[in-house]
């Protein structure tokens, strides 16, 4: 019962090696390897946390804005553009400091 799913299984993703019944895939990862995977992950994450970051800064100024001469809501506008500003700092020193973590044991 599960022959023709996994033949087909096979005819899609990979090809049989004769009749030993061994087979090869085609690899997922595009052969960058673990740290290739890795950085690309990075990379990908780190672009929406500076999106994020552009959006929340903007939020930010919107609250202040709108405060209305409010104390209250113009310090959190203040607070939510400085913690904004912080996080993106953070995002960006952690892809330089693995860069240089990176060169320093000759990893590449």
């Amino acid at each position: 019962m599960l022959t023709p799913i996994f033949y087909s299984l096979v005819q899609v993703y990979g090809t049989t090696r004769g009749r030993g019944g061994g087979f090869t895939l085609p690899d997922p990862l595009g052969g960058v390897g673990l740290l290739g995977l890795i950085q690309k992950v990075t990379n990908v994450l780190s672009g929406l946390a500076l999106a994020l970051g552009v959006l929340l800064i903007v939020y930010g100024a919107f609250l202040i804005l709108i405060a209305a001469g409010d104390p209250k809501k113009i310090e959190t506008g203040k607070k939510t553009i400085l913690y904004t500003v912080a996080g993106v700092a953070v995002v960006l020193s952690a892809g330089l400091i693995i860069e240089f973590v990176k060169t320093v044991l000759g990893v590449r």
